[in-house]
């Protein structure tokens, strides 16, 4: 087999697959005929003069009658029996004059046997792809010729089927594409509406009539302005009028209200459907934002509880930057008591939190904040800065890096001042009492010696006196002035120790 033969029969095999397939995207098949196809076979059997007219479609294996006019000879032949197949393989009108008298159909079952043909004549049924699907053929049990005039009626009749043919597929594409929008529509979670210029409820989806809870016998005798709730009425009428006067009025917000009461609040747009510069219709998609301005209430709620508990901290939180400005994206209102500035004027950006900060103790905040961000710990750090009546404060920060955001910083700033007075007023107390303590050791070792140095000597005197021999009053009263001076001494000696412990403490 040649080449081109090949070729050949491959494209003819190619060109038979799209030809099969056009056939069958026009869903005619095995389908049951209609009063309109069997008017245009009765008319074409009229017109021709034949007792017999069909519309014959060739299947891939199979020759299949969509309708019949006249007597029922055949609903489906092999193709292989099939005058059409031949008719198929041309443009114009197939004739055959008398069967019995041609070589291809003498011996065909459908001429050697019931129901005998010995006229066909057949025009193709063409598509606007070029495809040929079938045919409009006639048929006699008798020899016969077409008059011209007959075969300008077949080959015209042919074309009217088809433009019938075409006429289905557009309208079976329509409804498919209709069903599959219907489908979309109705399964979509949006709300989709389209209301007359008066307010009359033209069309709903499914989700439309399951959100609010009415069907569509209840719709039909309402307005849309029923469904919006009472305290929209007002604001939905002046959209309405300003969509009536052709304003694009964007996204809105609306509140409808269920048939049992219950208000939804809804988000979408609204469009105007204009003709000759007249609107008749509005079509709208909402969106039932029930759950979010829910979640957004129960936020805002959570939102105010934070504030409330952050300005109760007797210091000022903060977010900022991690850079050497600090500038702040956050801070709560105890700032302005602890600089005299408020939140606004870190915020907008007019002031920066690093210009307050003592120029002594700038390079040592940095530094360490650096070091403890590095470590990933929390950093302490106190410090002084400038209020804005021009004293110094002392503060106390304690921060971390933002885990979630790397370049910004947050943390809380007390104001430590008090503190740091009292702490200089209890260094300055422990510095005059040290002295003090000084002051009264100098003393007590200058007295130690003053008083022990004659008390000694009166105790040293007085037991010469005993051992002197003196007369017994006279030695006993020497007892007695060595046992006082011991008694002094002792005395002496807890002072003192007391006194050396006291100072030792502080």
């Amino acid at each position: 087999m040649s080449i081109a033969i090949i070729l050949l029969y491959k494209n003819y095999m190619d060109d038979e697959e799209l030809r099969v397939l056009a056939l069958k995207n026009y869903q005619i098949l095995d389908k049951p005929s209609d009063e309109h196809l069997d008017s245009l076979t009765q008319l074409t059997a009229r017109l021709c003069e034949v007792p017999v007219a069909l519309i014959s479609l060739v299947d891939k294996h199979r020759q299949w009658a969509k309708s019949i006019s006249g007597v029922r000879i055949y609903e489906e032949t092999p193709r292989e029996m099939s005058f059409c197949d031949l008719t198929i393989g041309g443009d114009e009108i197939f004739e055959v004059k008398n069967t019995e008298e041609n070589d291809h159909f003498r011996d065909n079952p459908l001429v050697t046997a019931s129901p005998r043909i010995r006229f066909y004549a057949g025009a193709p049924l063409i598509t606007p792809s070029g495809h040929k699907i079938g045919s409009l053929c006639v048929l006699d049990m008798v020899p016969r010729r077409l008059t011209p005039e007959q075969r300008d009626r077949l080959q015209e009749m042919s074309r009217v089927v088809m433009n019938e043919l075409e006429s289905r597929q557009t309208l079976n594409c329509l409804k498919d594409s209709e069903a599959q929008l219907t489908d979309l529509v109705d399964n979509t979670t949006d709300l989709i509406q389209s209301v007359s210029p008066e307010g009359r409820i033209h069309f709903v989806n499914r989700t439309w009539m399951e959100t609010l809870d009415y069907t569509k016998s209840e719709l039909s005798s309402m307005n849309i302005f029923d469904v919006i709730h009472p305290d929209c009425q007002a604001h939905c009428g002046a959209l309405f009028q300003r969509l009536m006067n052709g304003e694009d009025v964007g996204l809105i917000e609306v509140v409808f209200q269920a048939k049992d009461g219950h208000p939804i609040p809804l988000e979408g747009r609204i469009t105007v459907r204009m003709e000759h510069g007249q609107p008749i219709a509005t079509r709208a998609i909402f969106r039932d934002v029930t759950e979010r301005k829910r979640a957004q209430k129960e936020l805002e709620a959570r939102e105010f509880s934070y504030r409330r508990l952050i300005n109760n901290i007797p210091g000022a939180v903060y977010r900022c930057s991690n850079n050497l400005n600090w500038e702040m994206s956050f801070l709560s209102p105890a700032i302005e008591e602890i600089t005299g500035f408020a939140p606004a004027e870190f915020l907008d950006g007019s002031l920066d939190y690093a210009s307050l900060v003592h120029k002594d103790e700038l390079p040592y905040l940095r530094e360490t904040r650096i070091e403890l961000l590095r470590q990933k710990n929390f950093f302490i750090i106190e410090y002084r800065l400038f209020h804005r009546d021009g004293s110094i404060r002392w503060v106390y920060e304690q921060g971390r890096g933002n885990p979630i955001n790397e370049s910004e910083l947050e943390g809380v700033i007390f104001d430590i001042t008090d503190r740091k007075l009292i702490e200089q007023k209890e260094a300055e107390a422990r510095k005059e009492a040290e002295a003090a303590n000084l002051a009264k050791s100098n003393f007590l070792s200058r007295m130690s010696h003053e008083l022990r140095t004659p008390l000694n000597s009166i105790i040293g005197f007085s037991k010469i006196l005993e051992m002197a021999g003196l007369p017994d009053k006279q030695t006993h009263n020497a007892q007695r002035i060595s046992n006082a001076g011991n008694h002094l001494l002792s005395l002496i000696n807890e002072v003192l120790d007391l006194s050396r412990i006291e100072a030792e403490g502080i």
